[in-house]
């Protein structure tokens, strides 16, 4: 009888209490203004499959091609855009994230961190990861730009490596072998 007095009490806390996936996902995204990131994610993956598509697809020809290549080009080409080949589903990566993160600690602890998230130290936390990756981009934009610099550099050099050797075998070939390379 005693437990039949509880039972409206206990039923409600019961039906109405937070499971850890719902509060990991608070944590995760409801104070981060995140949506523009996923969009931008979504987009580079998609510019992503876009450029990988236009890799694979073989080239066409200036010479006659075969109707079978043809066809076994057009078909791989069809092939590729149907596929999910670099398709990303974003809720099921934020399901995948919210999930290990909520593996990752306690239900009191995902409370803890919750009252953390909603303190004036953690916004300037979260302003200072911002700064924080847009310096690491600018870094890294100026170190990629060097480095192409730099292969640019050594492409141009082998190249003339190149020229030089193209050079060196024609004047080693006989005038009736240069005739016919012309």
């Amino acid at each position: 009888m005693k437990y039949l007095l509880l039972l409206p009490f206990i039923l409600p806390a019961i039906l109405f209490a937070e499971t850890k996936f719902e509060i990991a996902e608070e944590i995760l995204f409801s104070n981060f203004n995140n949506k523009d990131d996923w969009k931008e994610l979504e987009r580079k993956m998609h510019d992503h499959r876009t450029l990988t598509i236009e890799l694979l697809t073989p080239l066409e020809s200036a010479h006659e091609t075969s109707q079978e290549i043809l066809a076994l080009s057009e078909q791989l080409t069809l092939d590729m855009n149907s596929s999910d080949l670099y398709v990303l589903n974003i809720k099921s990566l934020q399901n995948y994230i919210i999930r290990d993160f909520s593996e990752s600690f306690t239900y009191d602890e995902l409370v803890e961190l919750r009252k953390l998230t909603q303190q004036p130290l953690y916004e300037k936390l979260v302003s200072y990861q911002e700064s924080l990756t847009s310096k690491t981009s600018e870094y890294l934009k100026e170190w990629q730009d060097y480095n192409t610099e730099l292969a640019n550099q050594f492409g141009e050099r082998s190249k003339e490596i190149g020229k030089l050797q193209m050079e060196i075998l024609k004047s080693k070939l006989t005038e009736e072998e240069r005739k016919k390379l012309k």
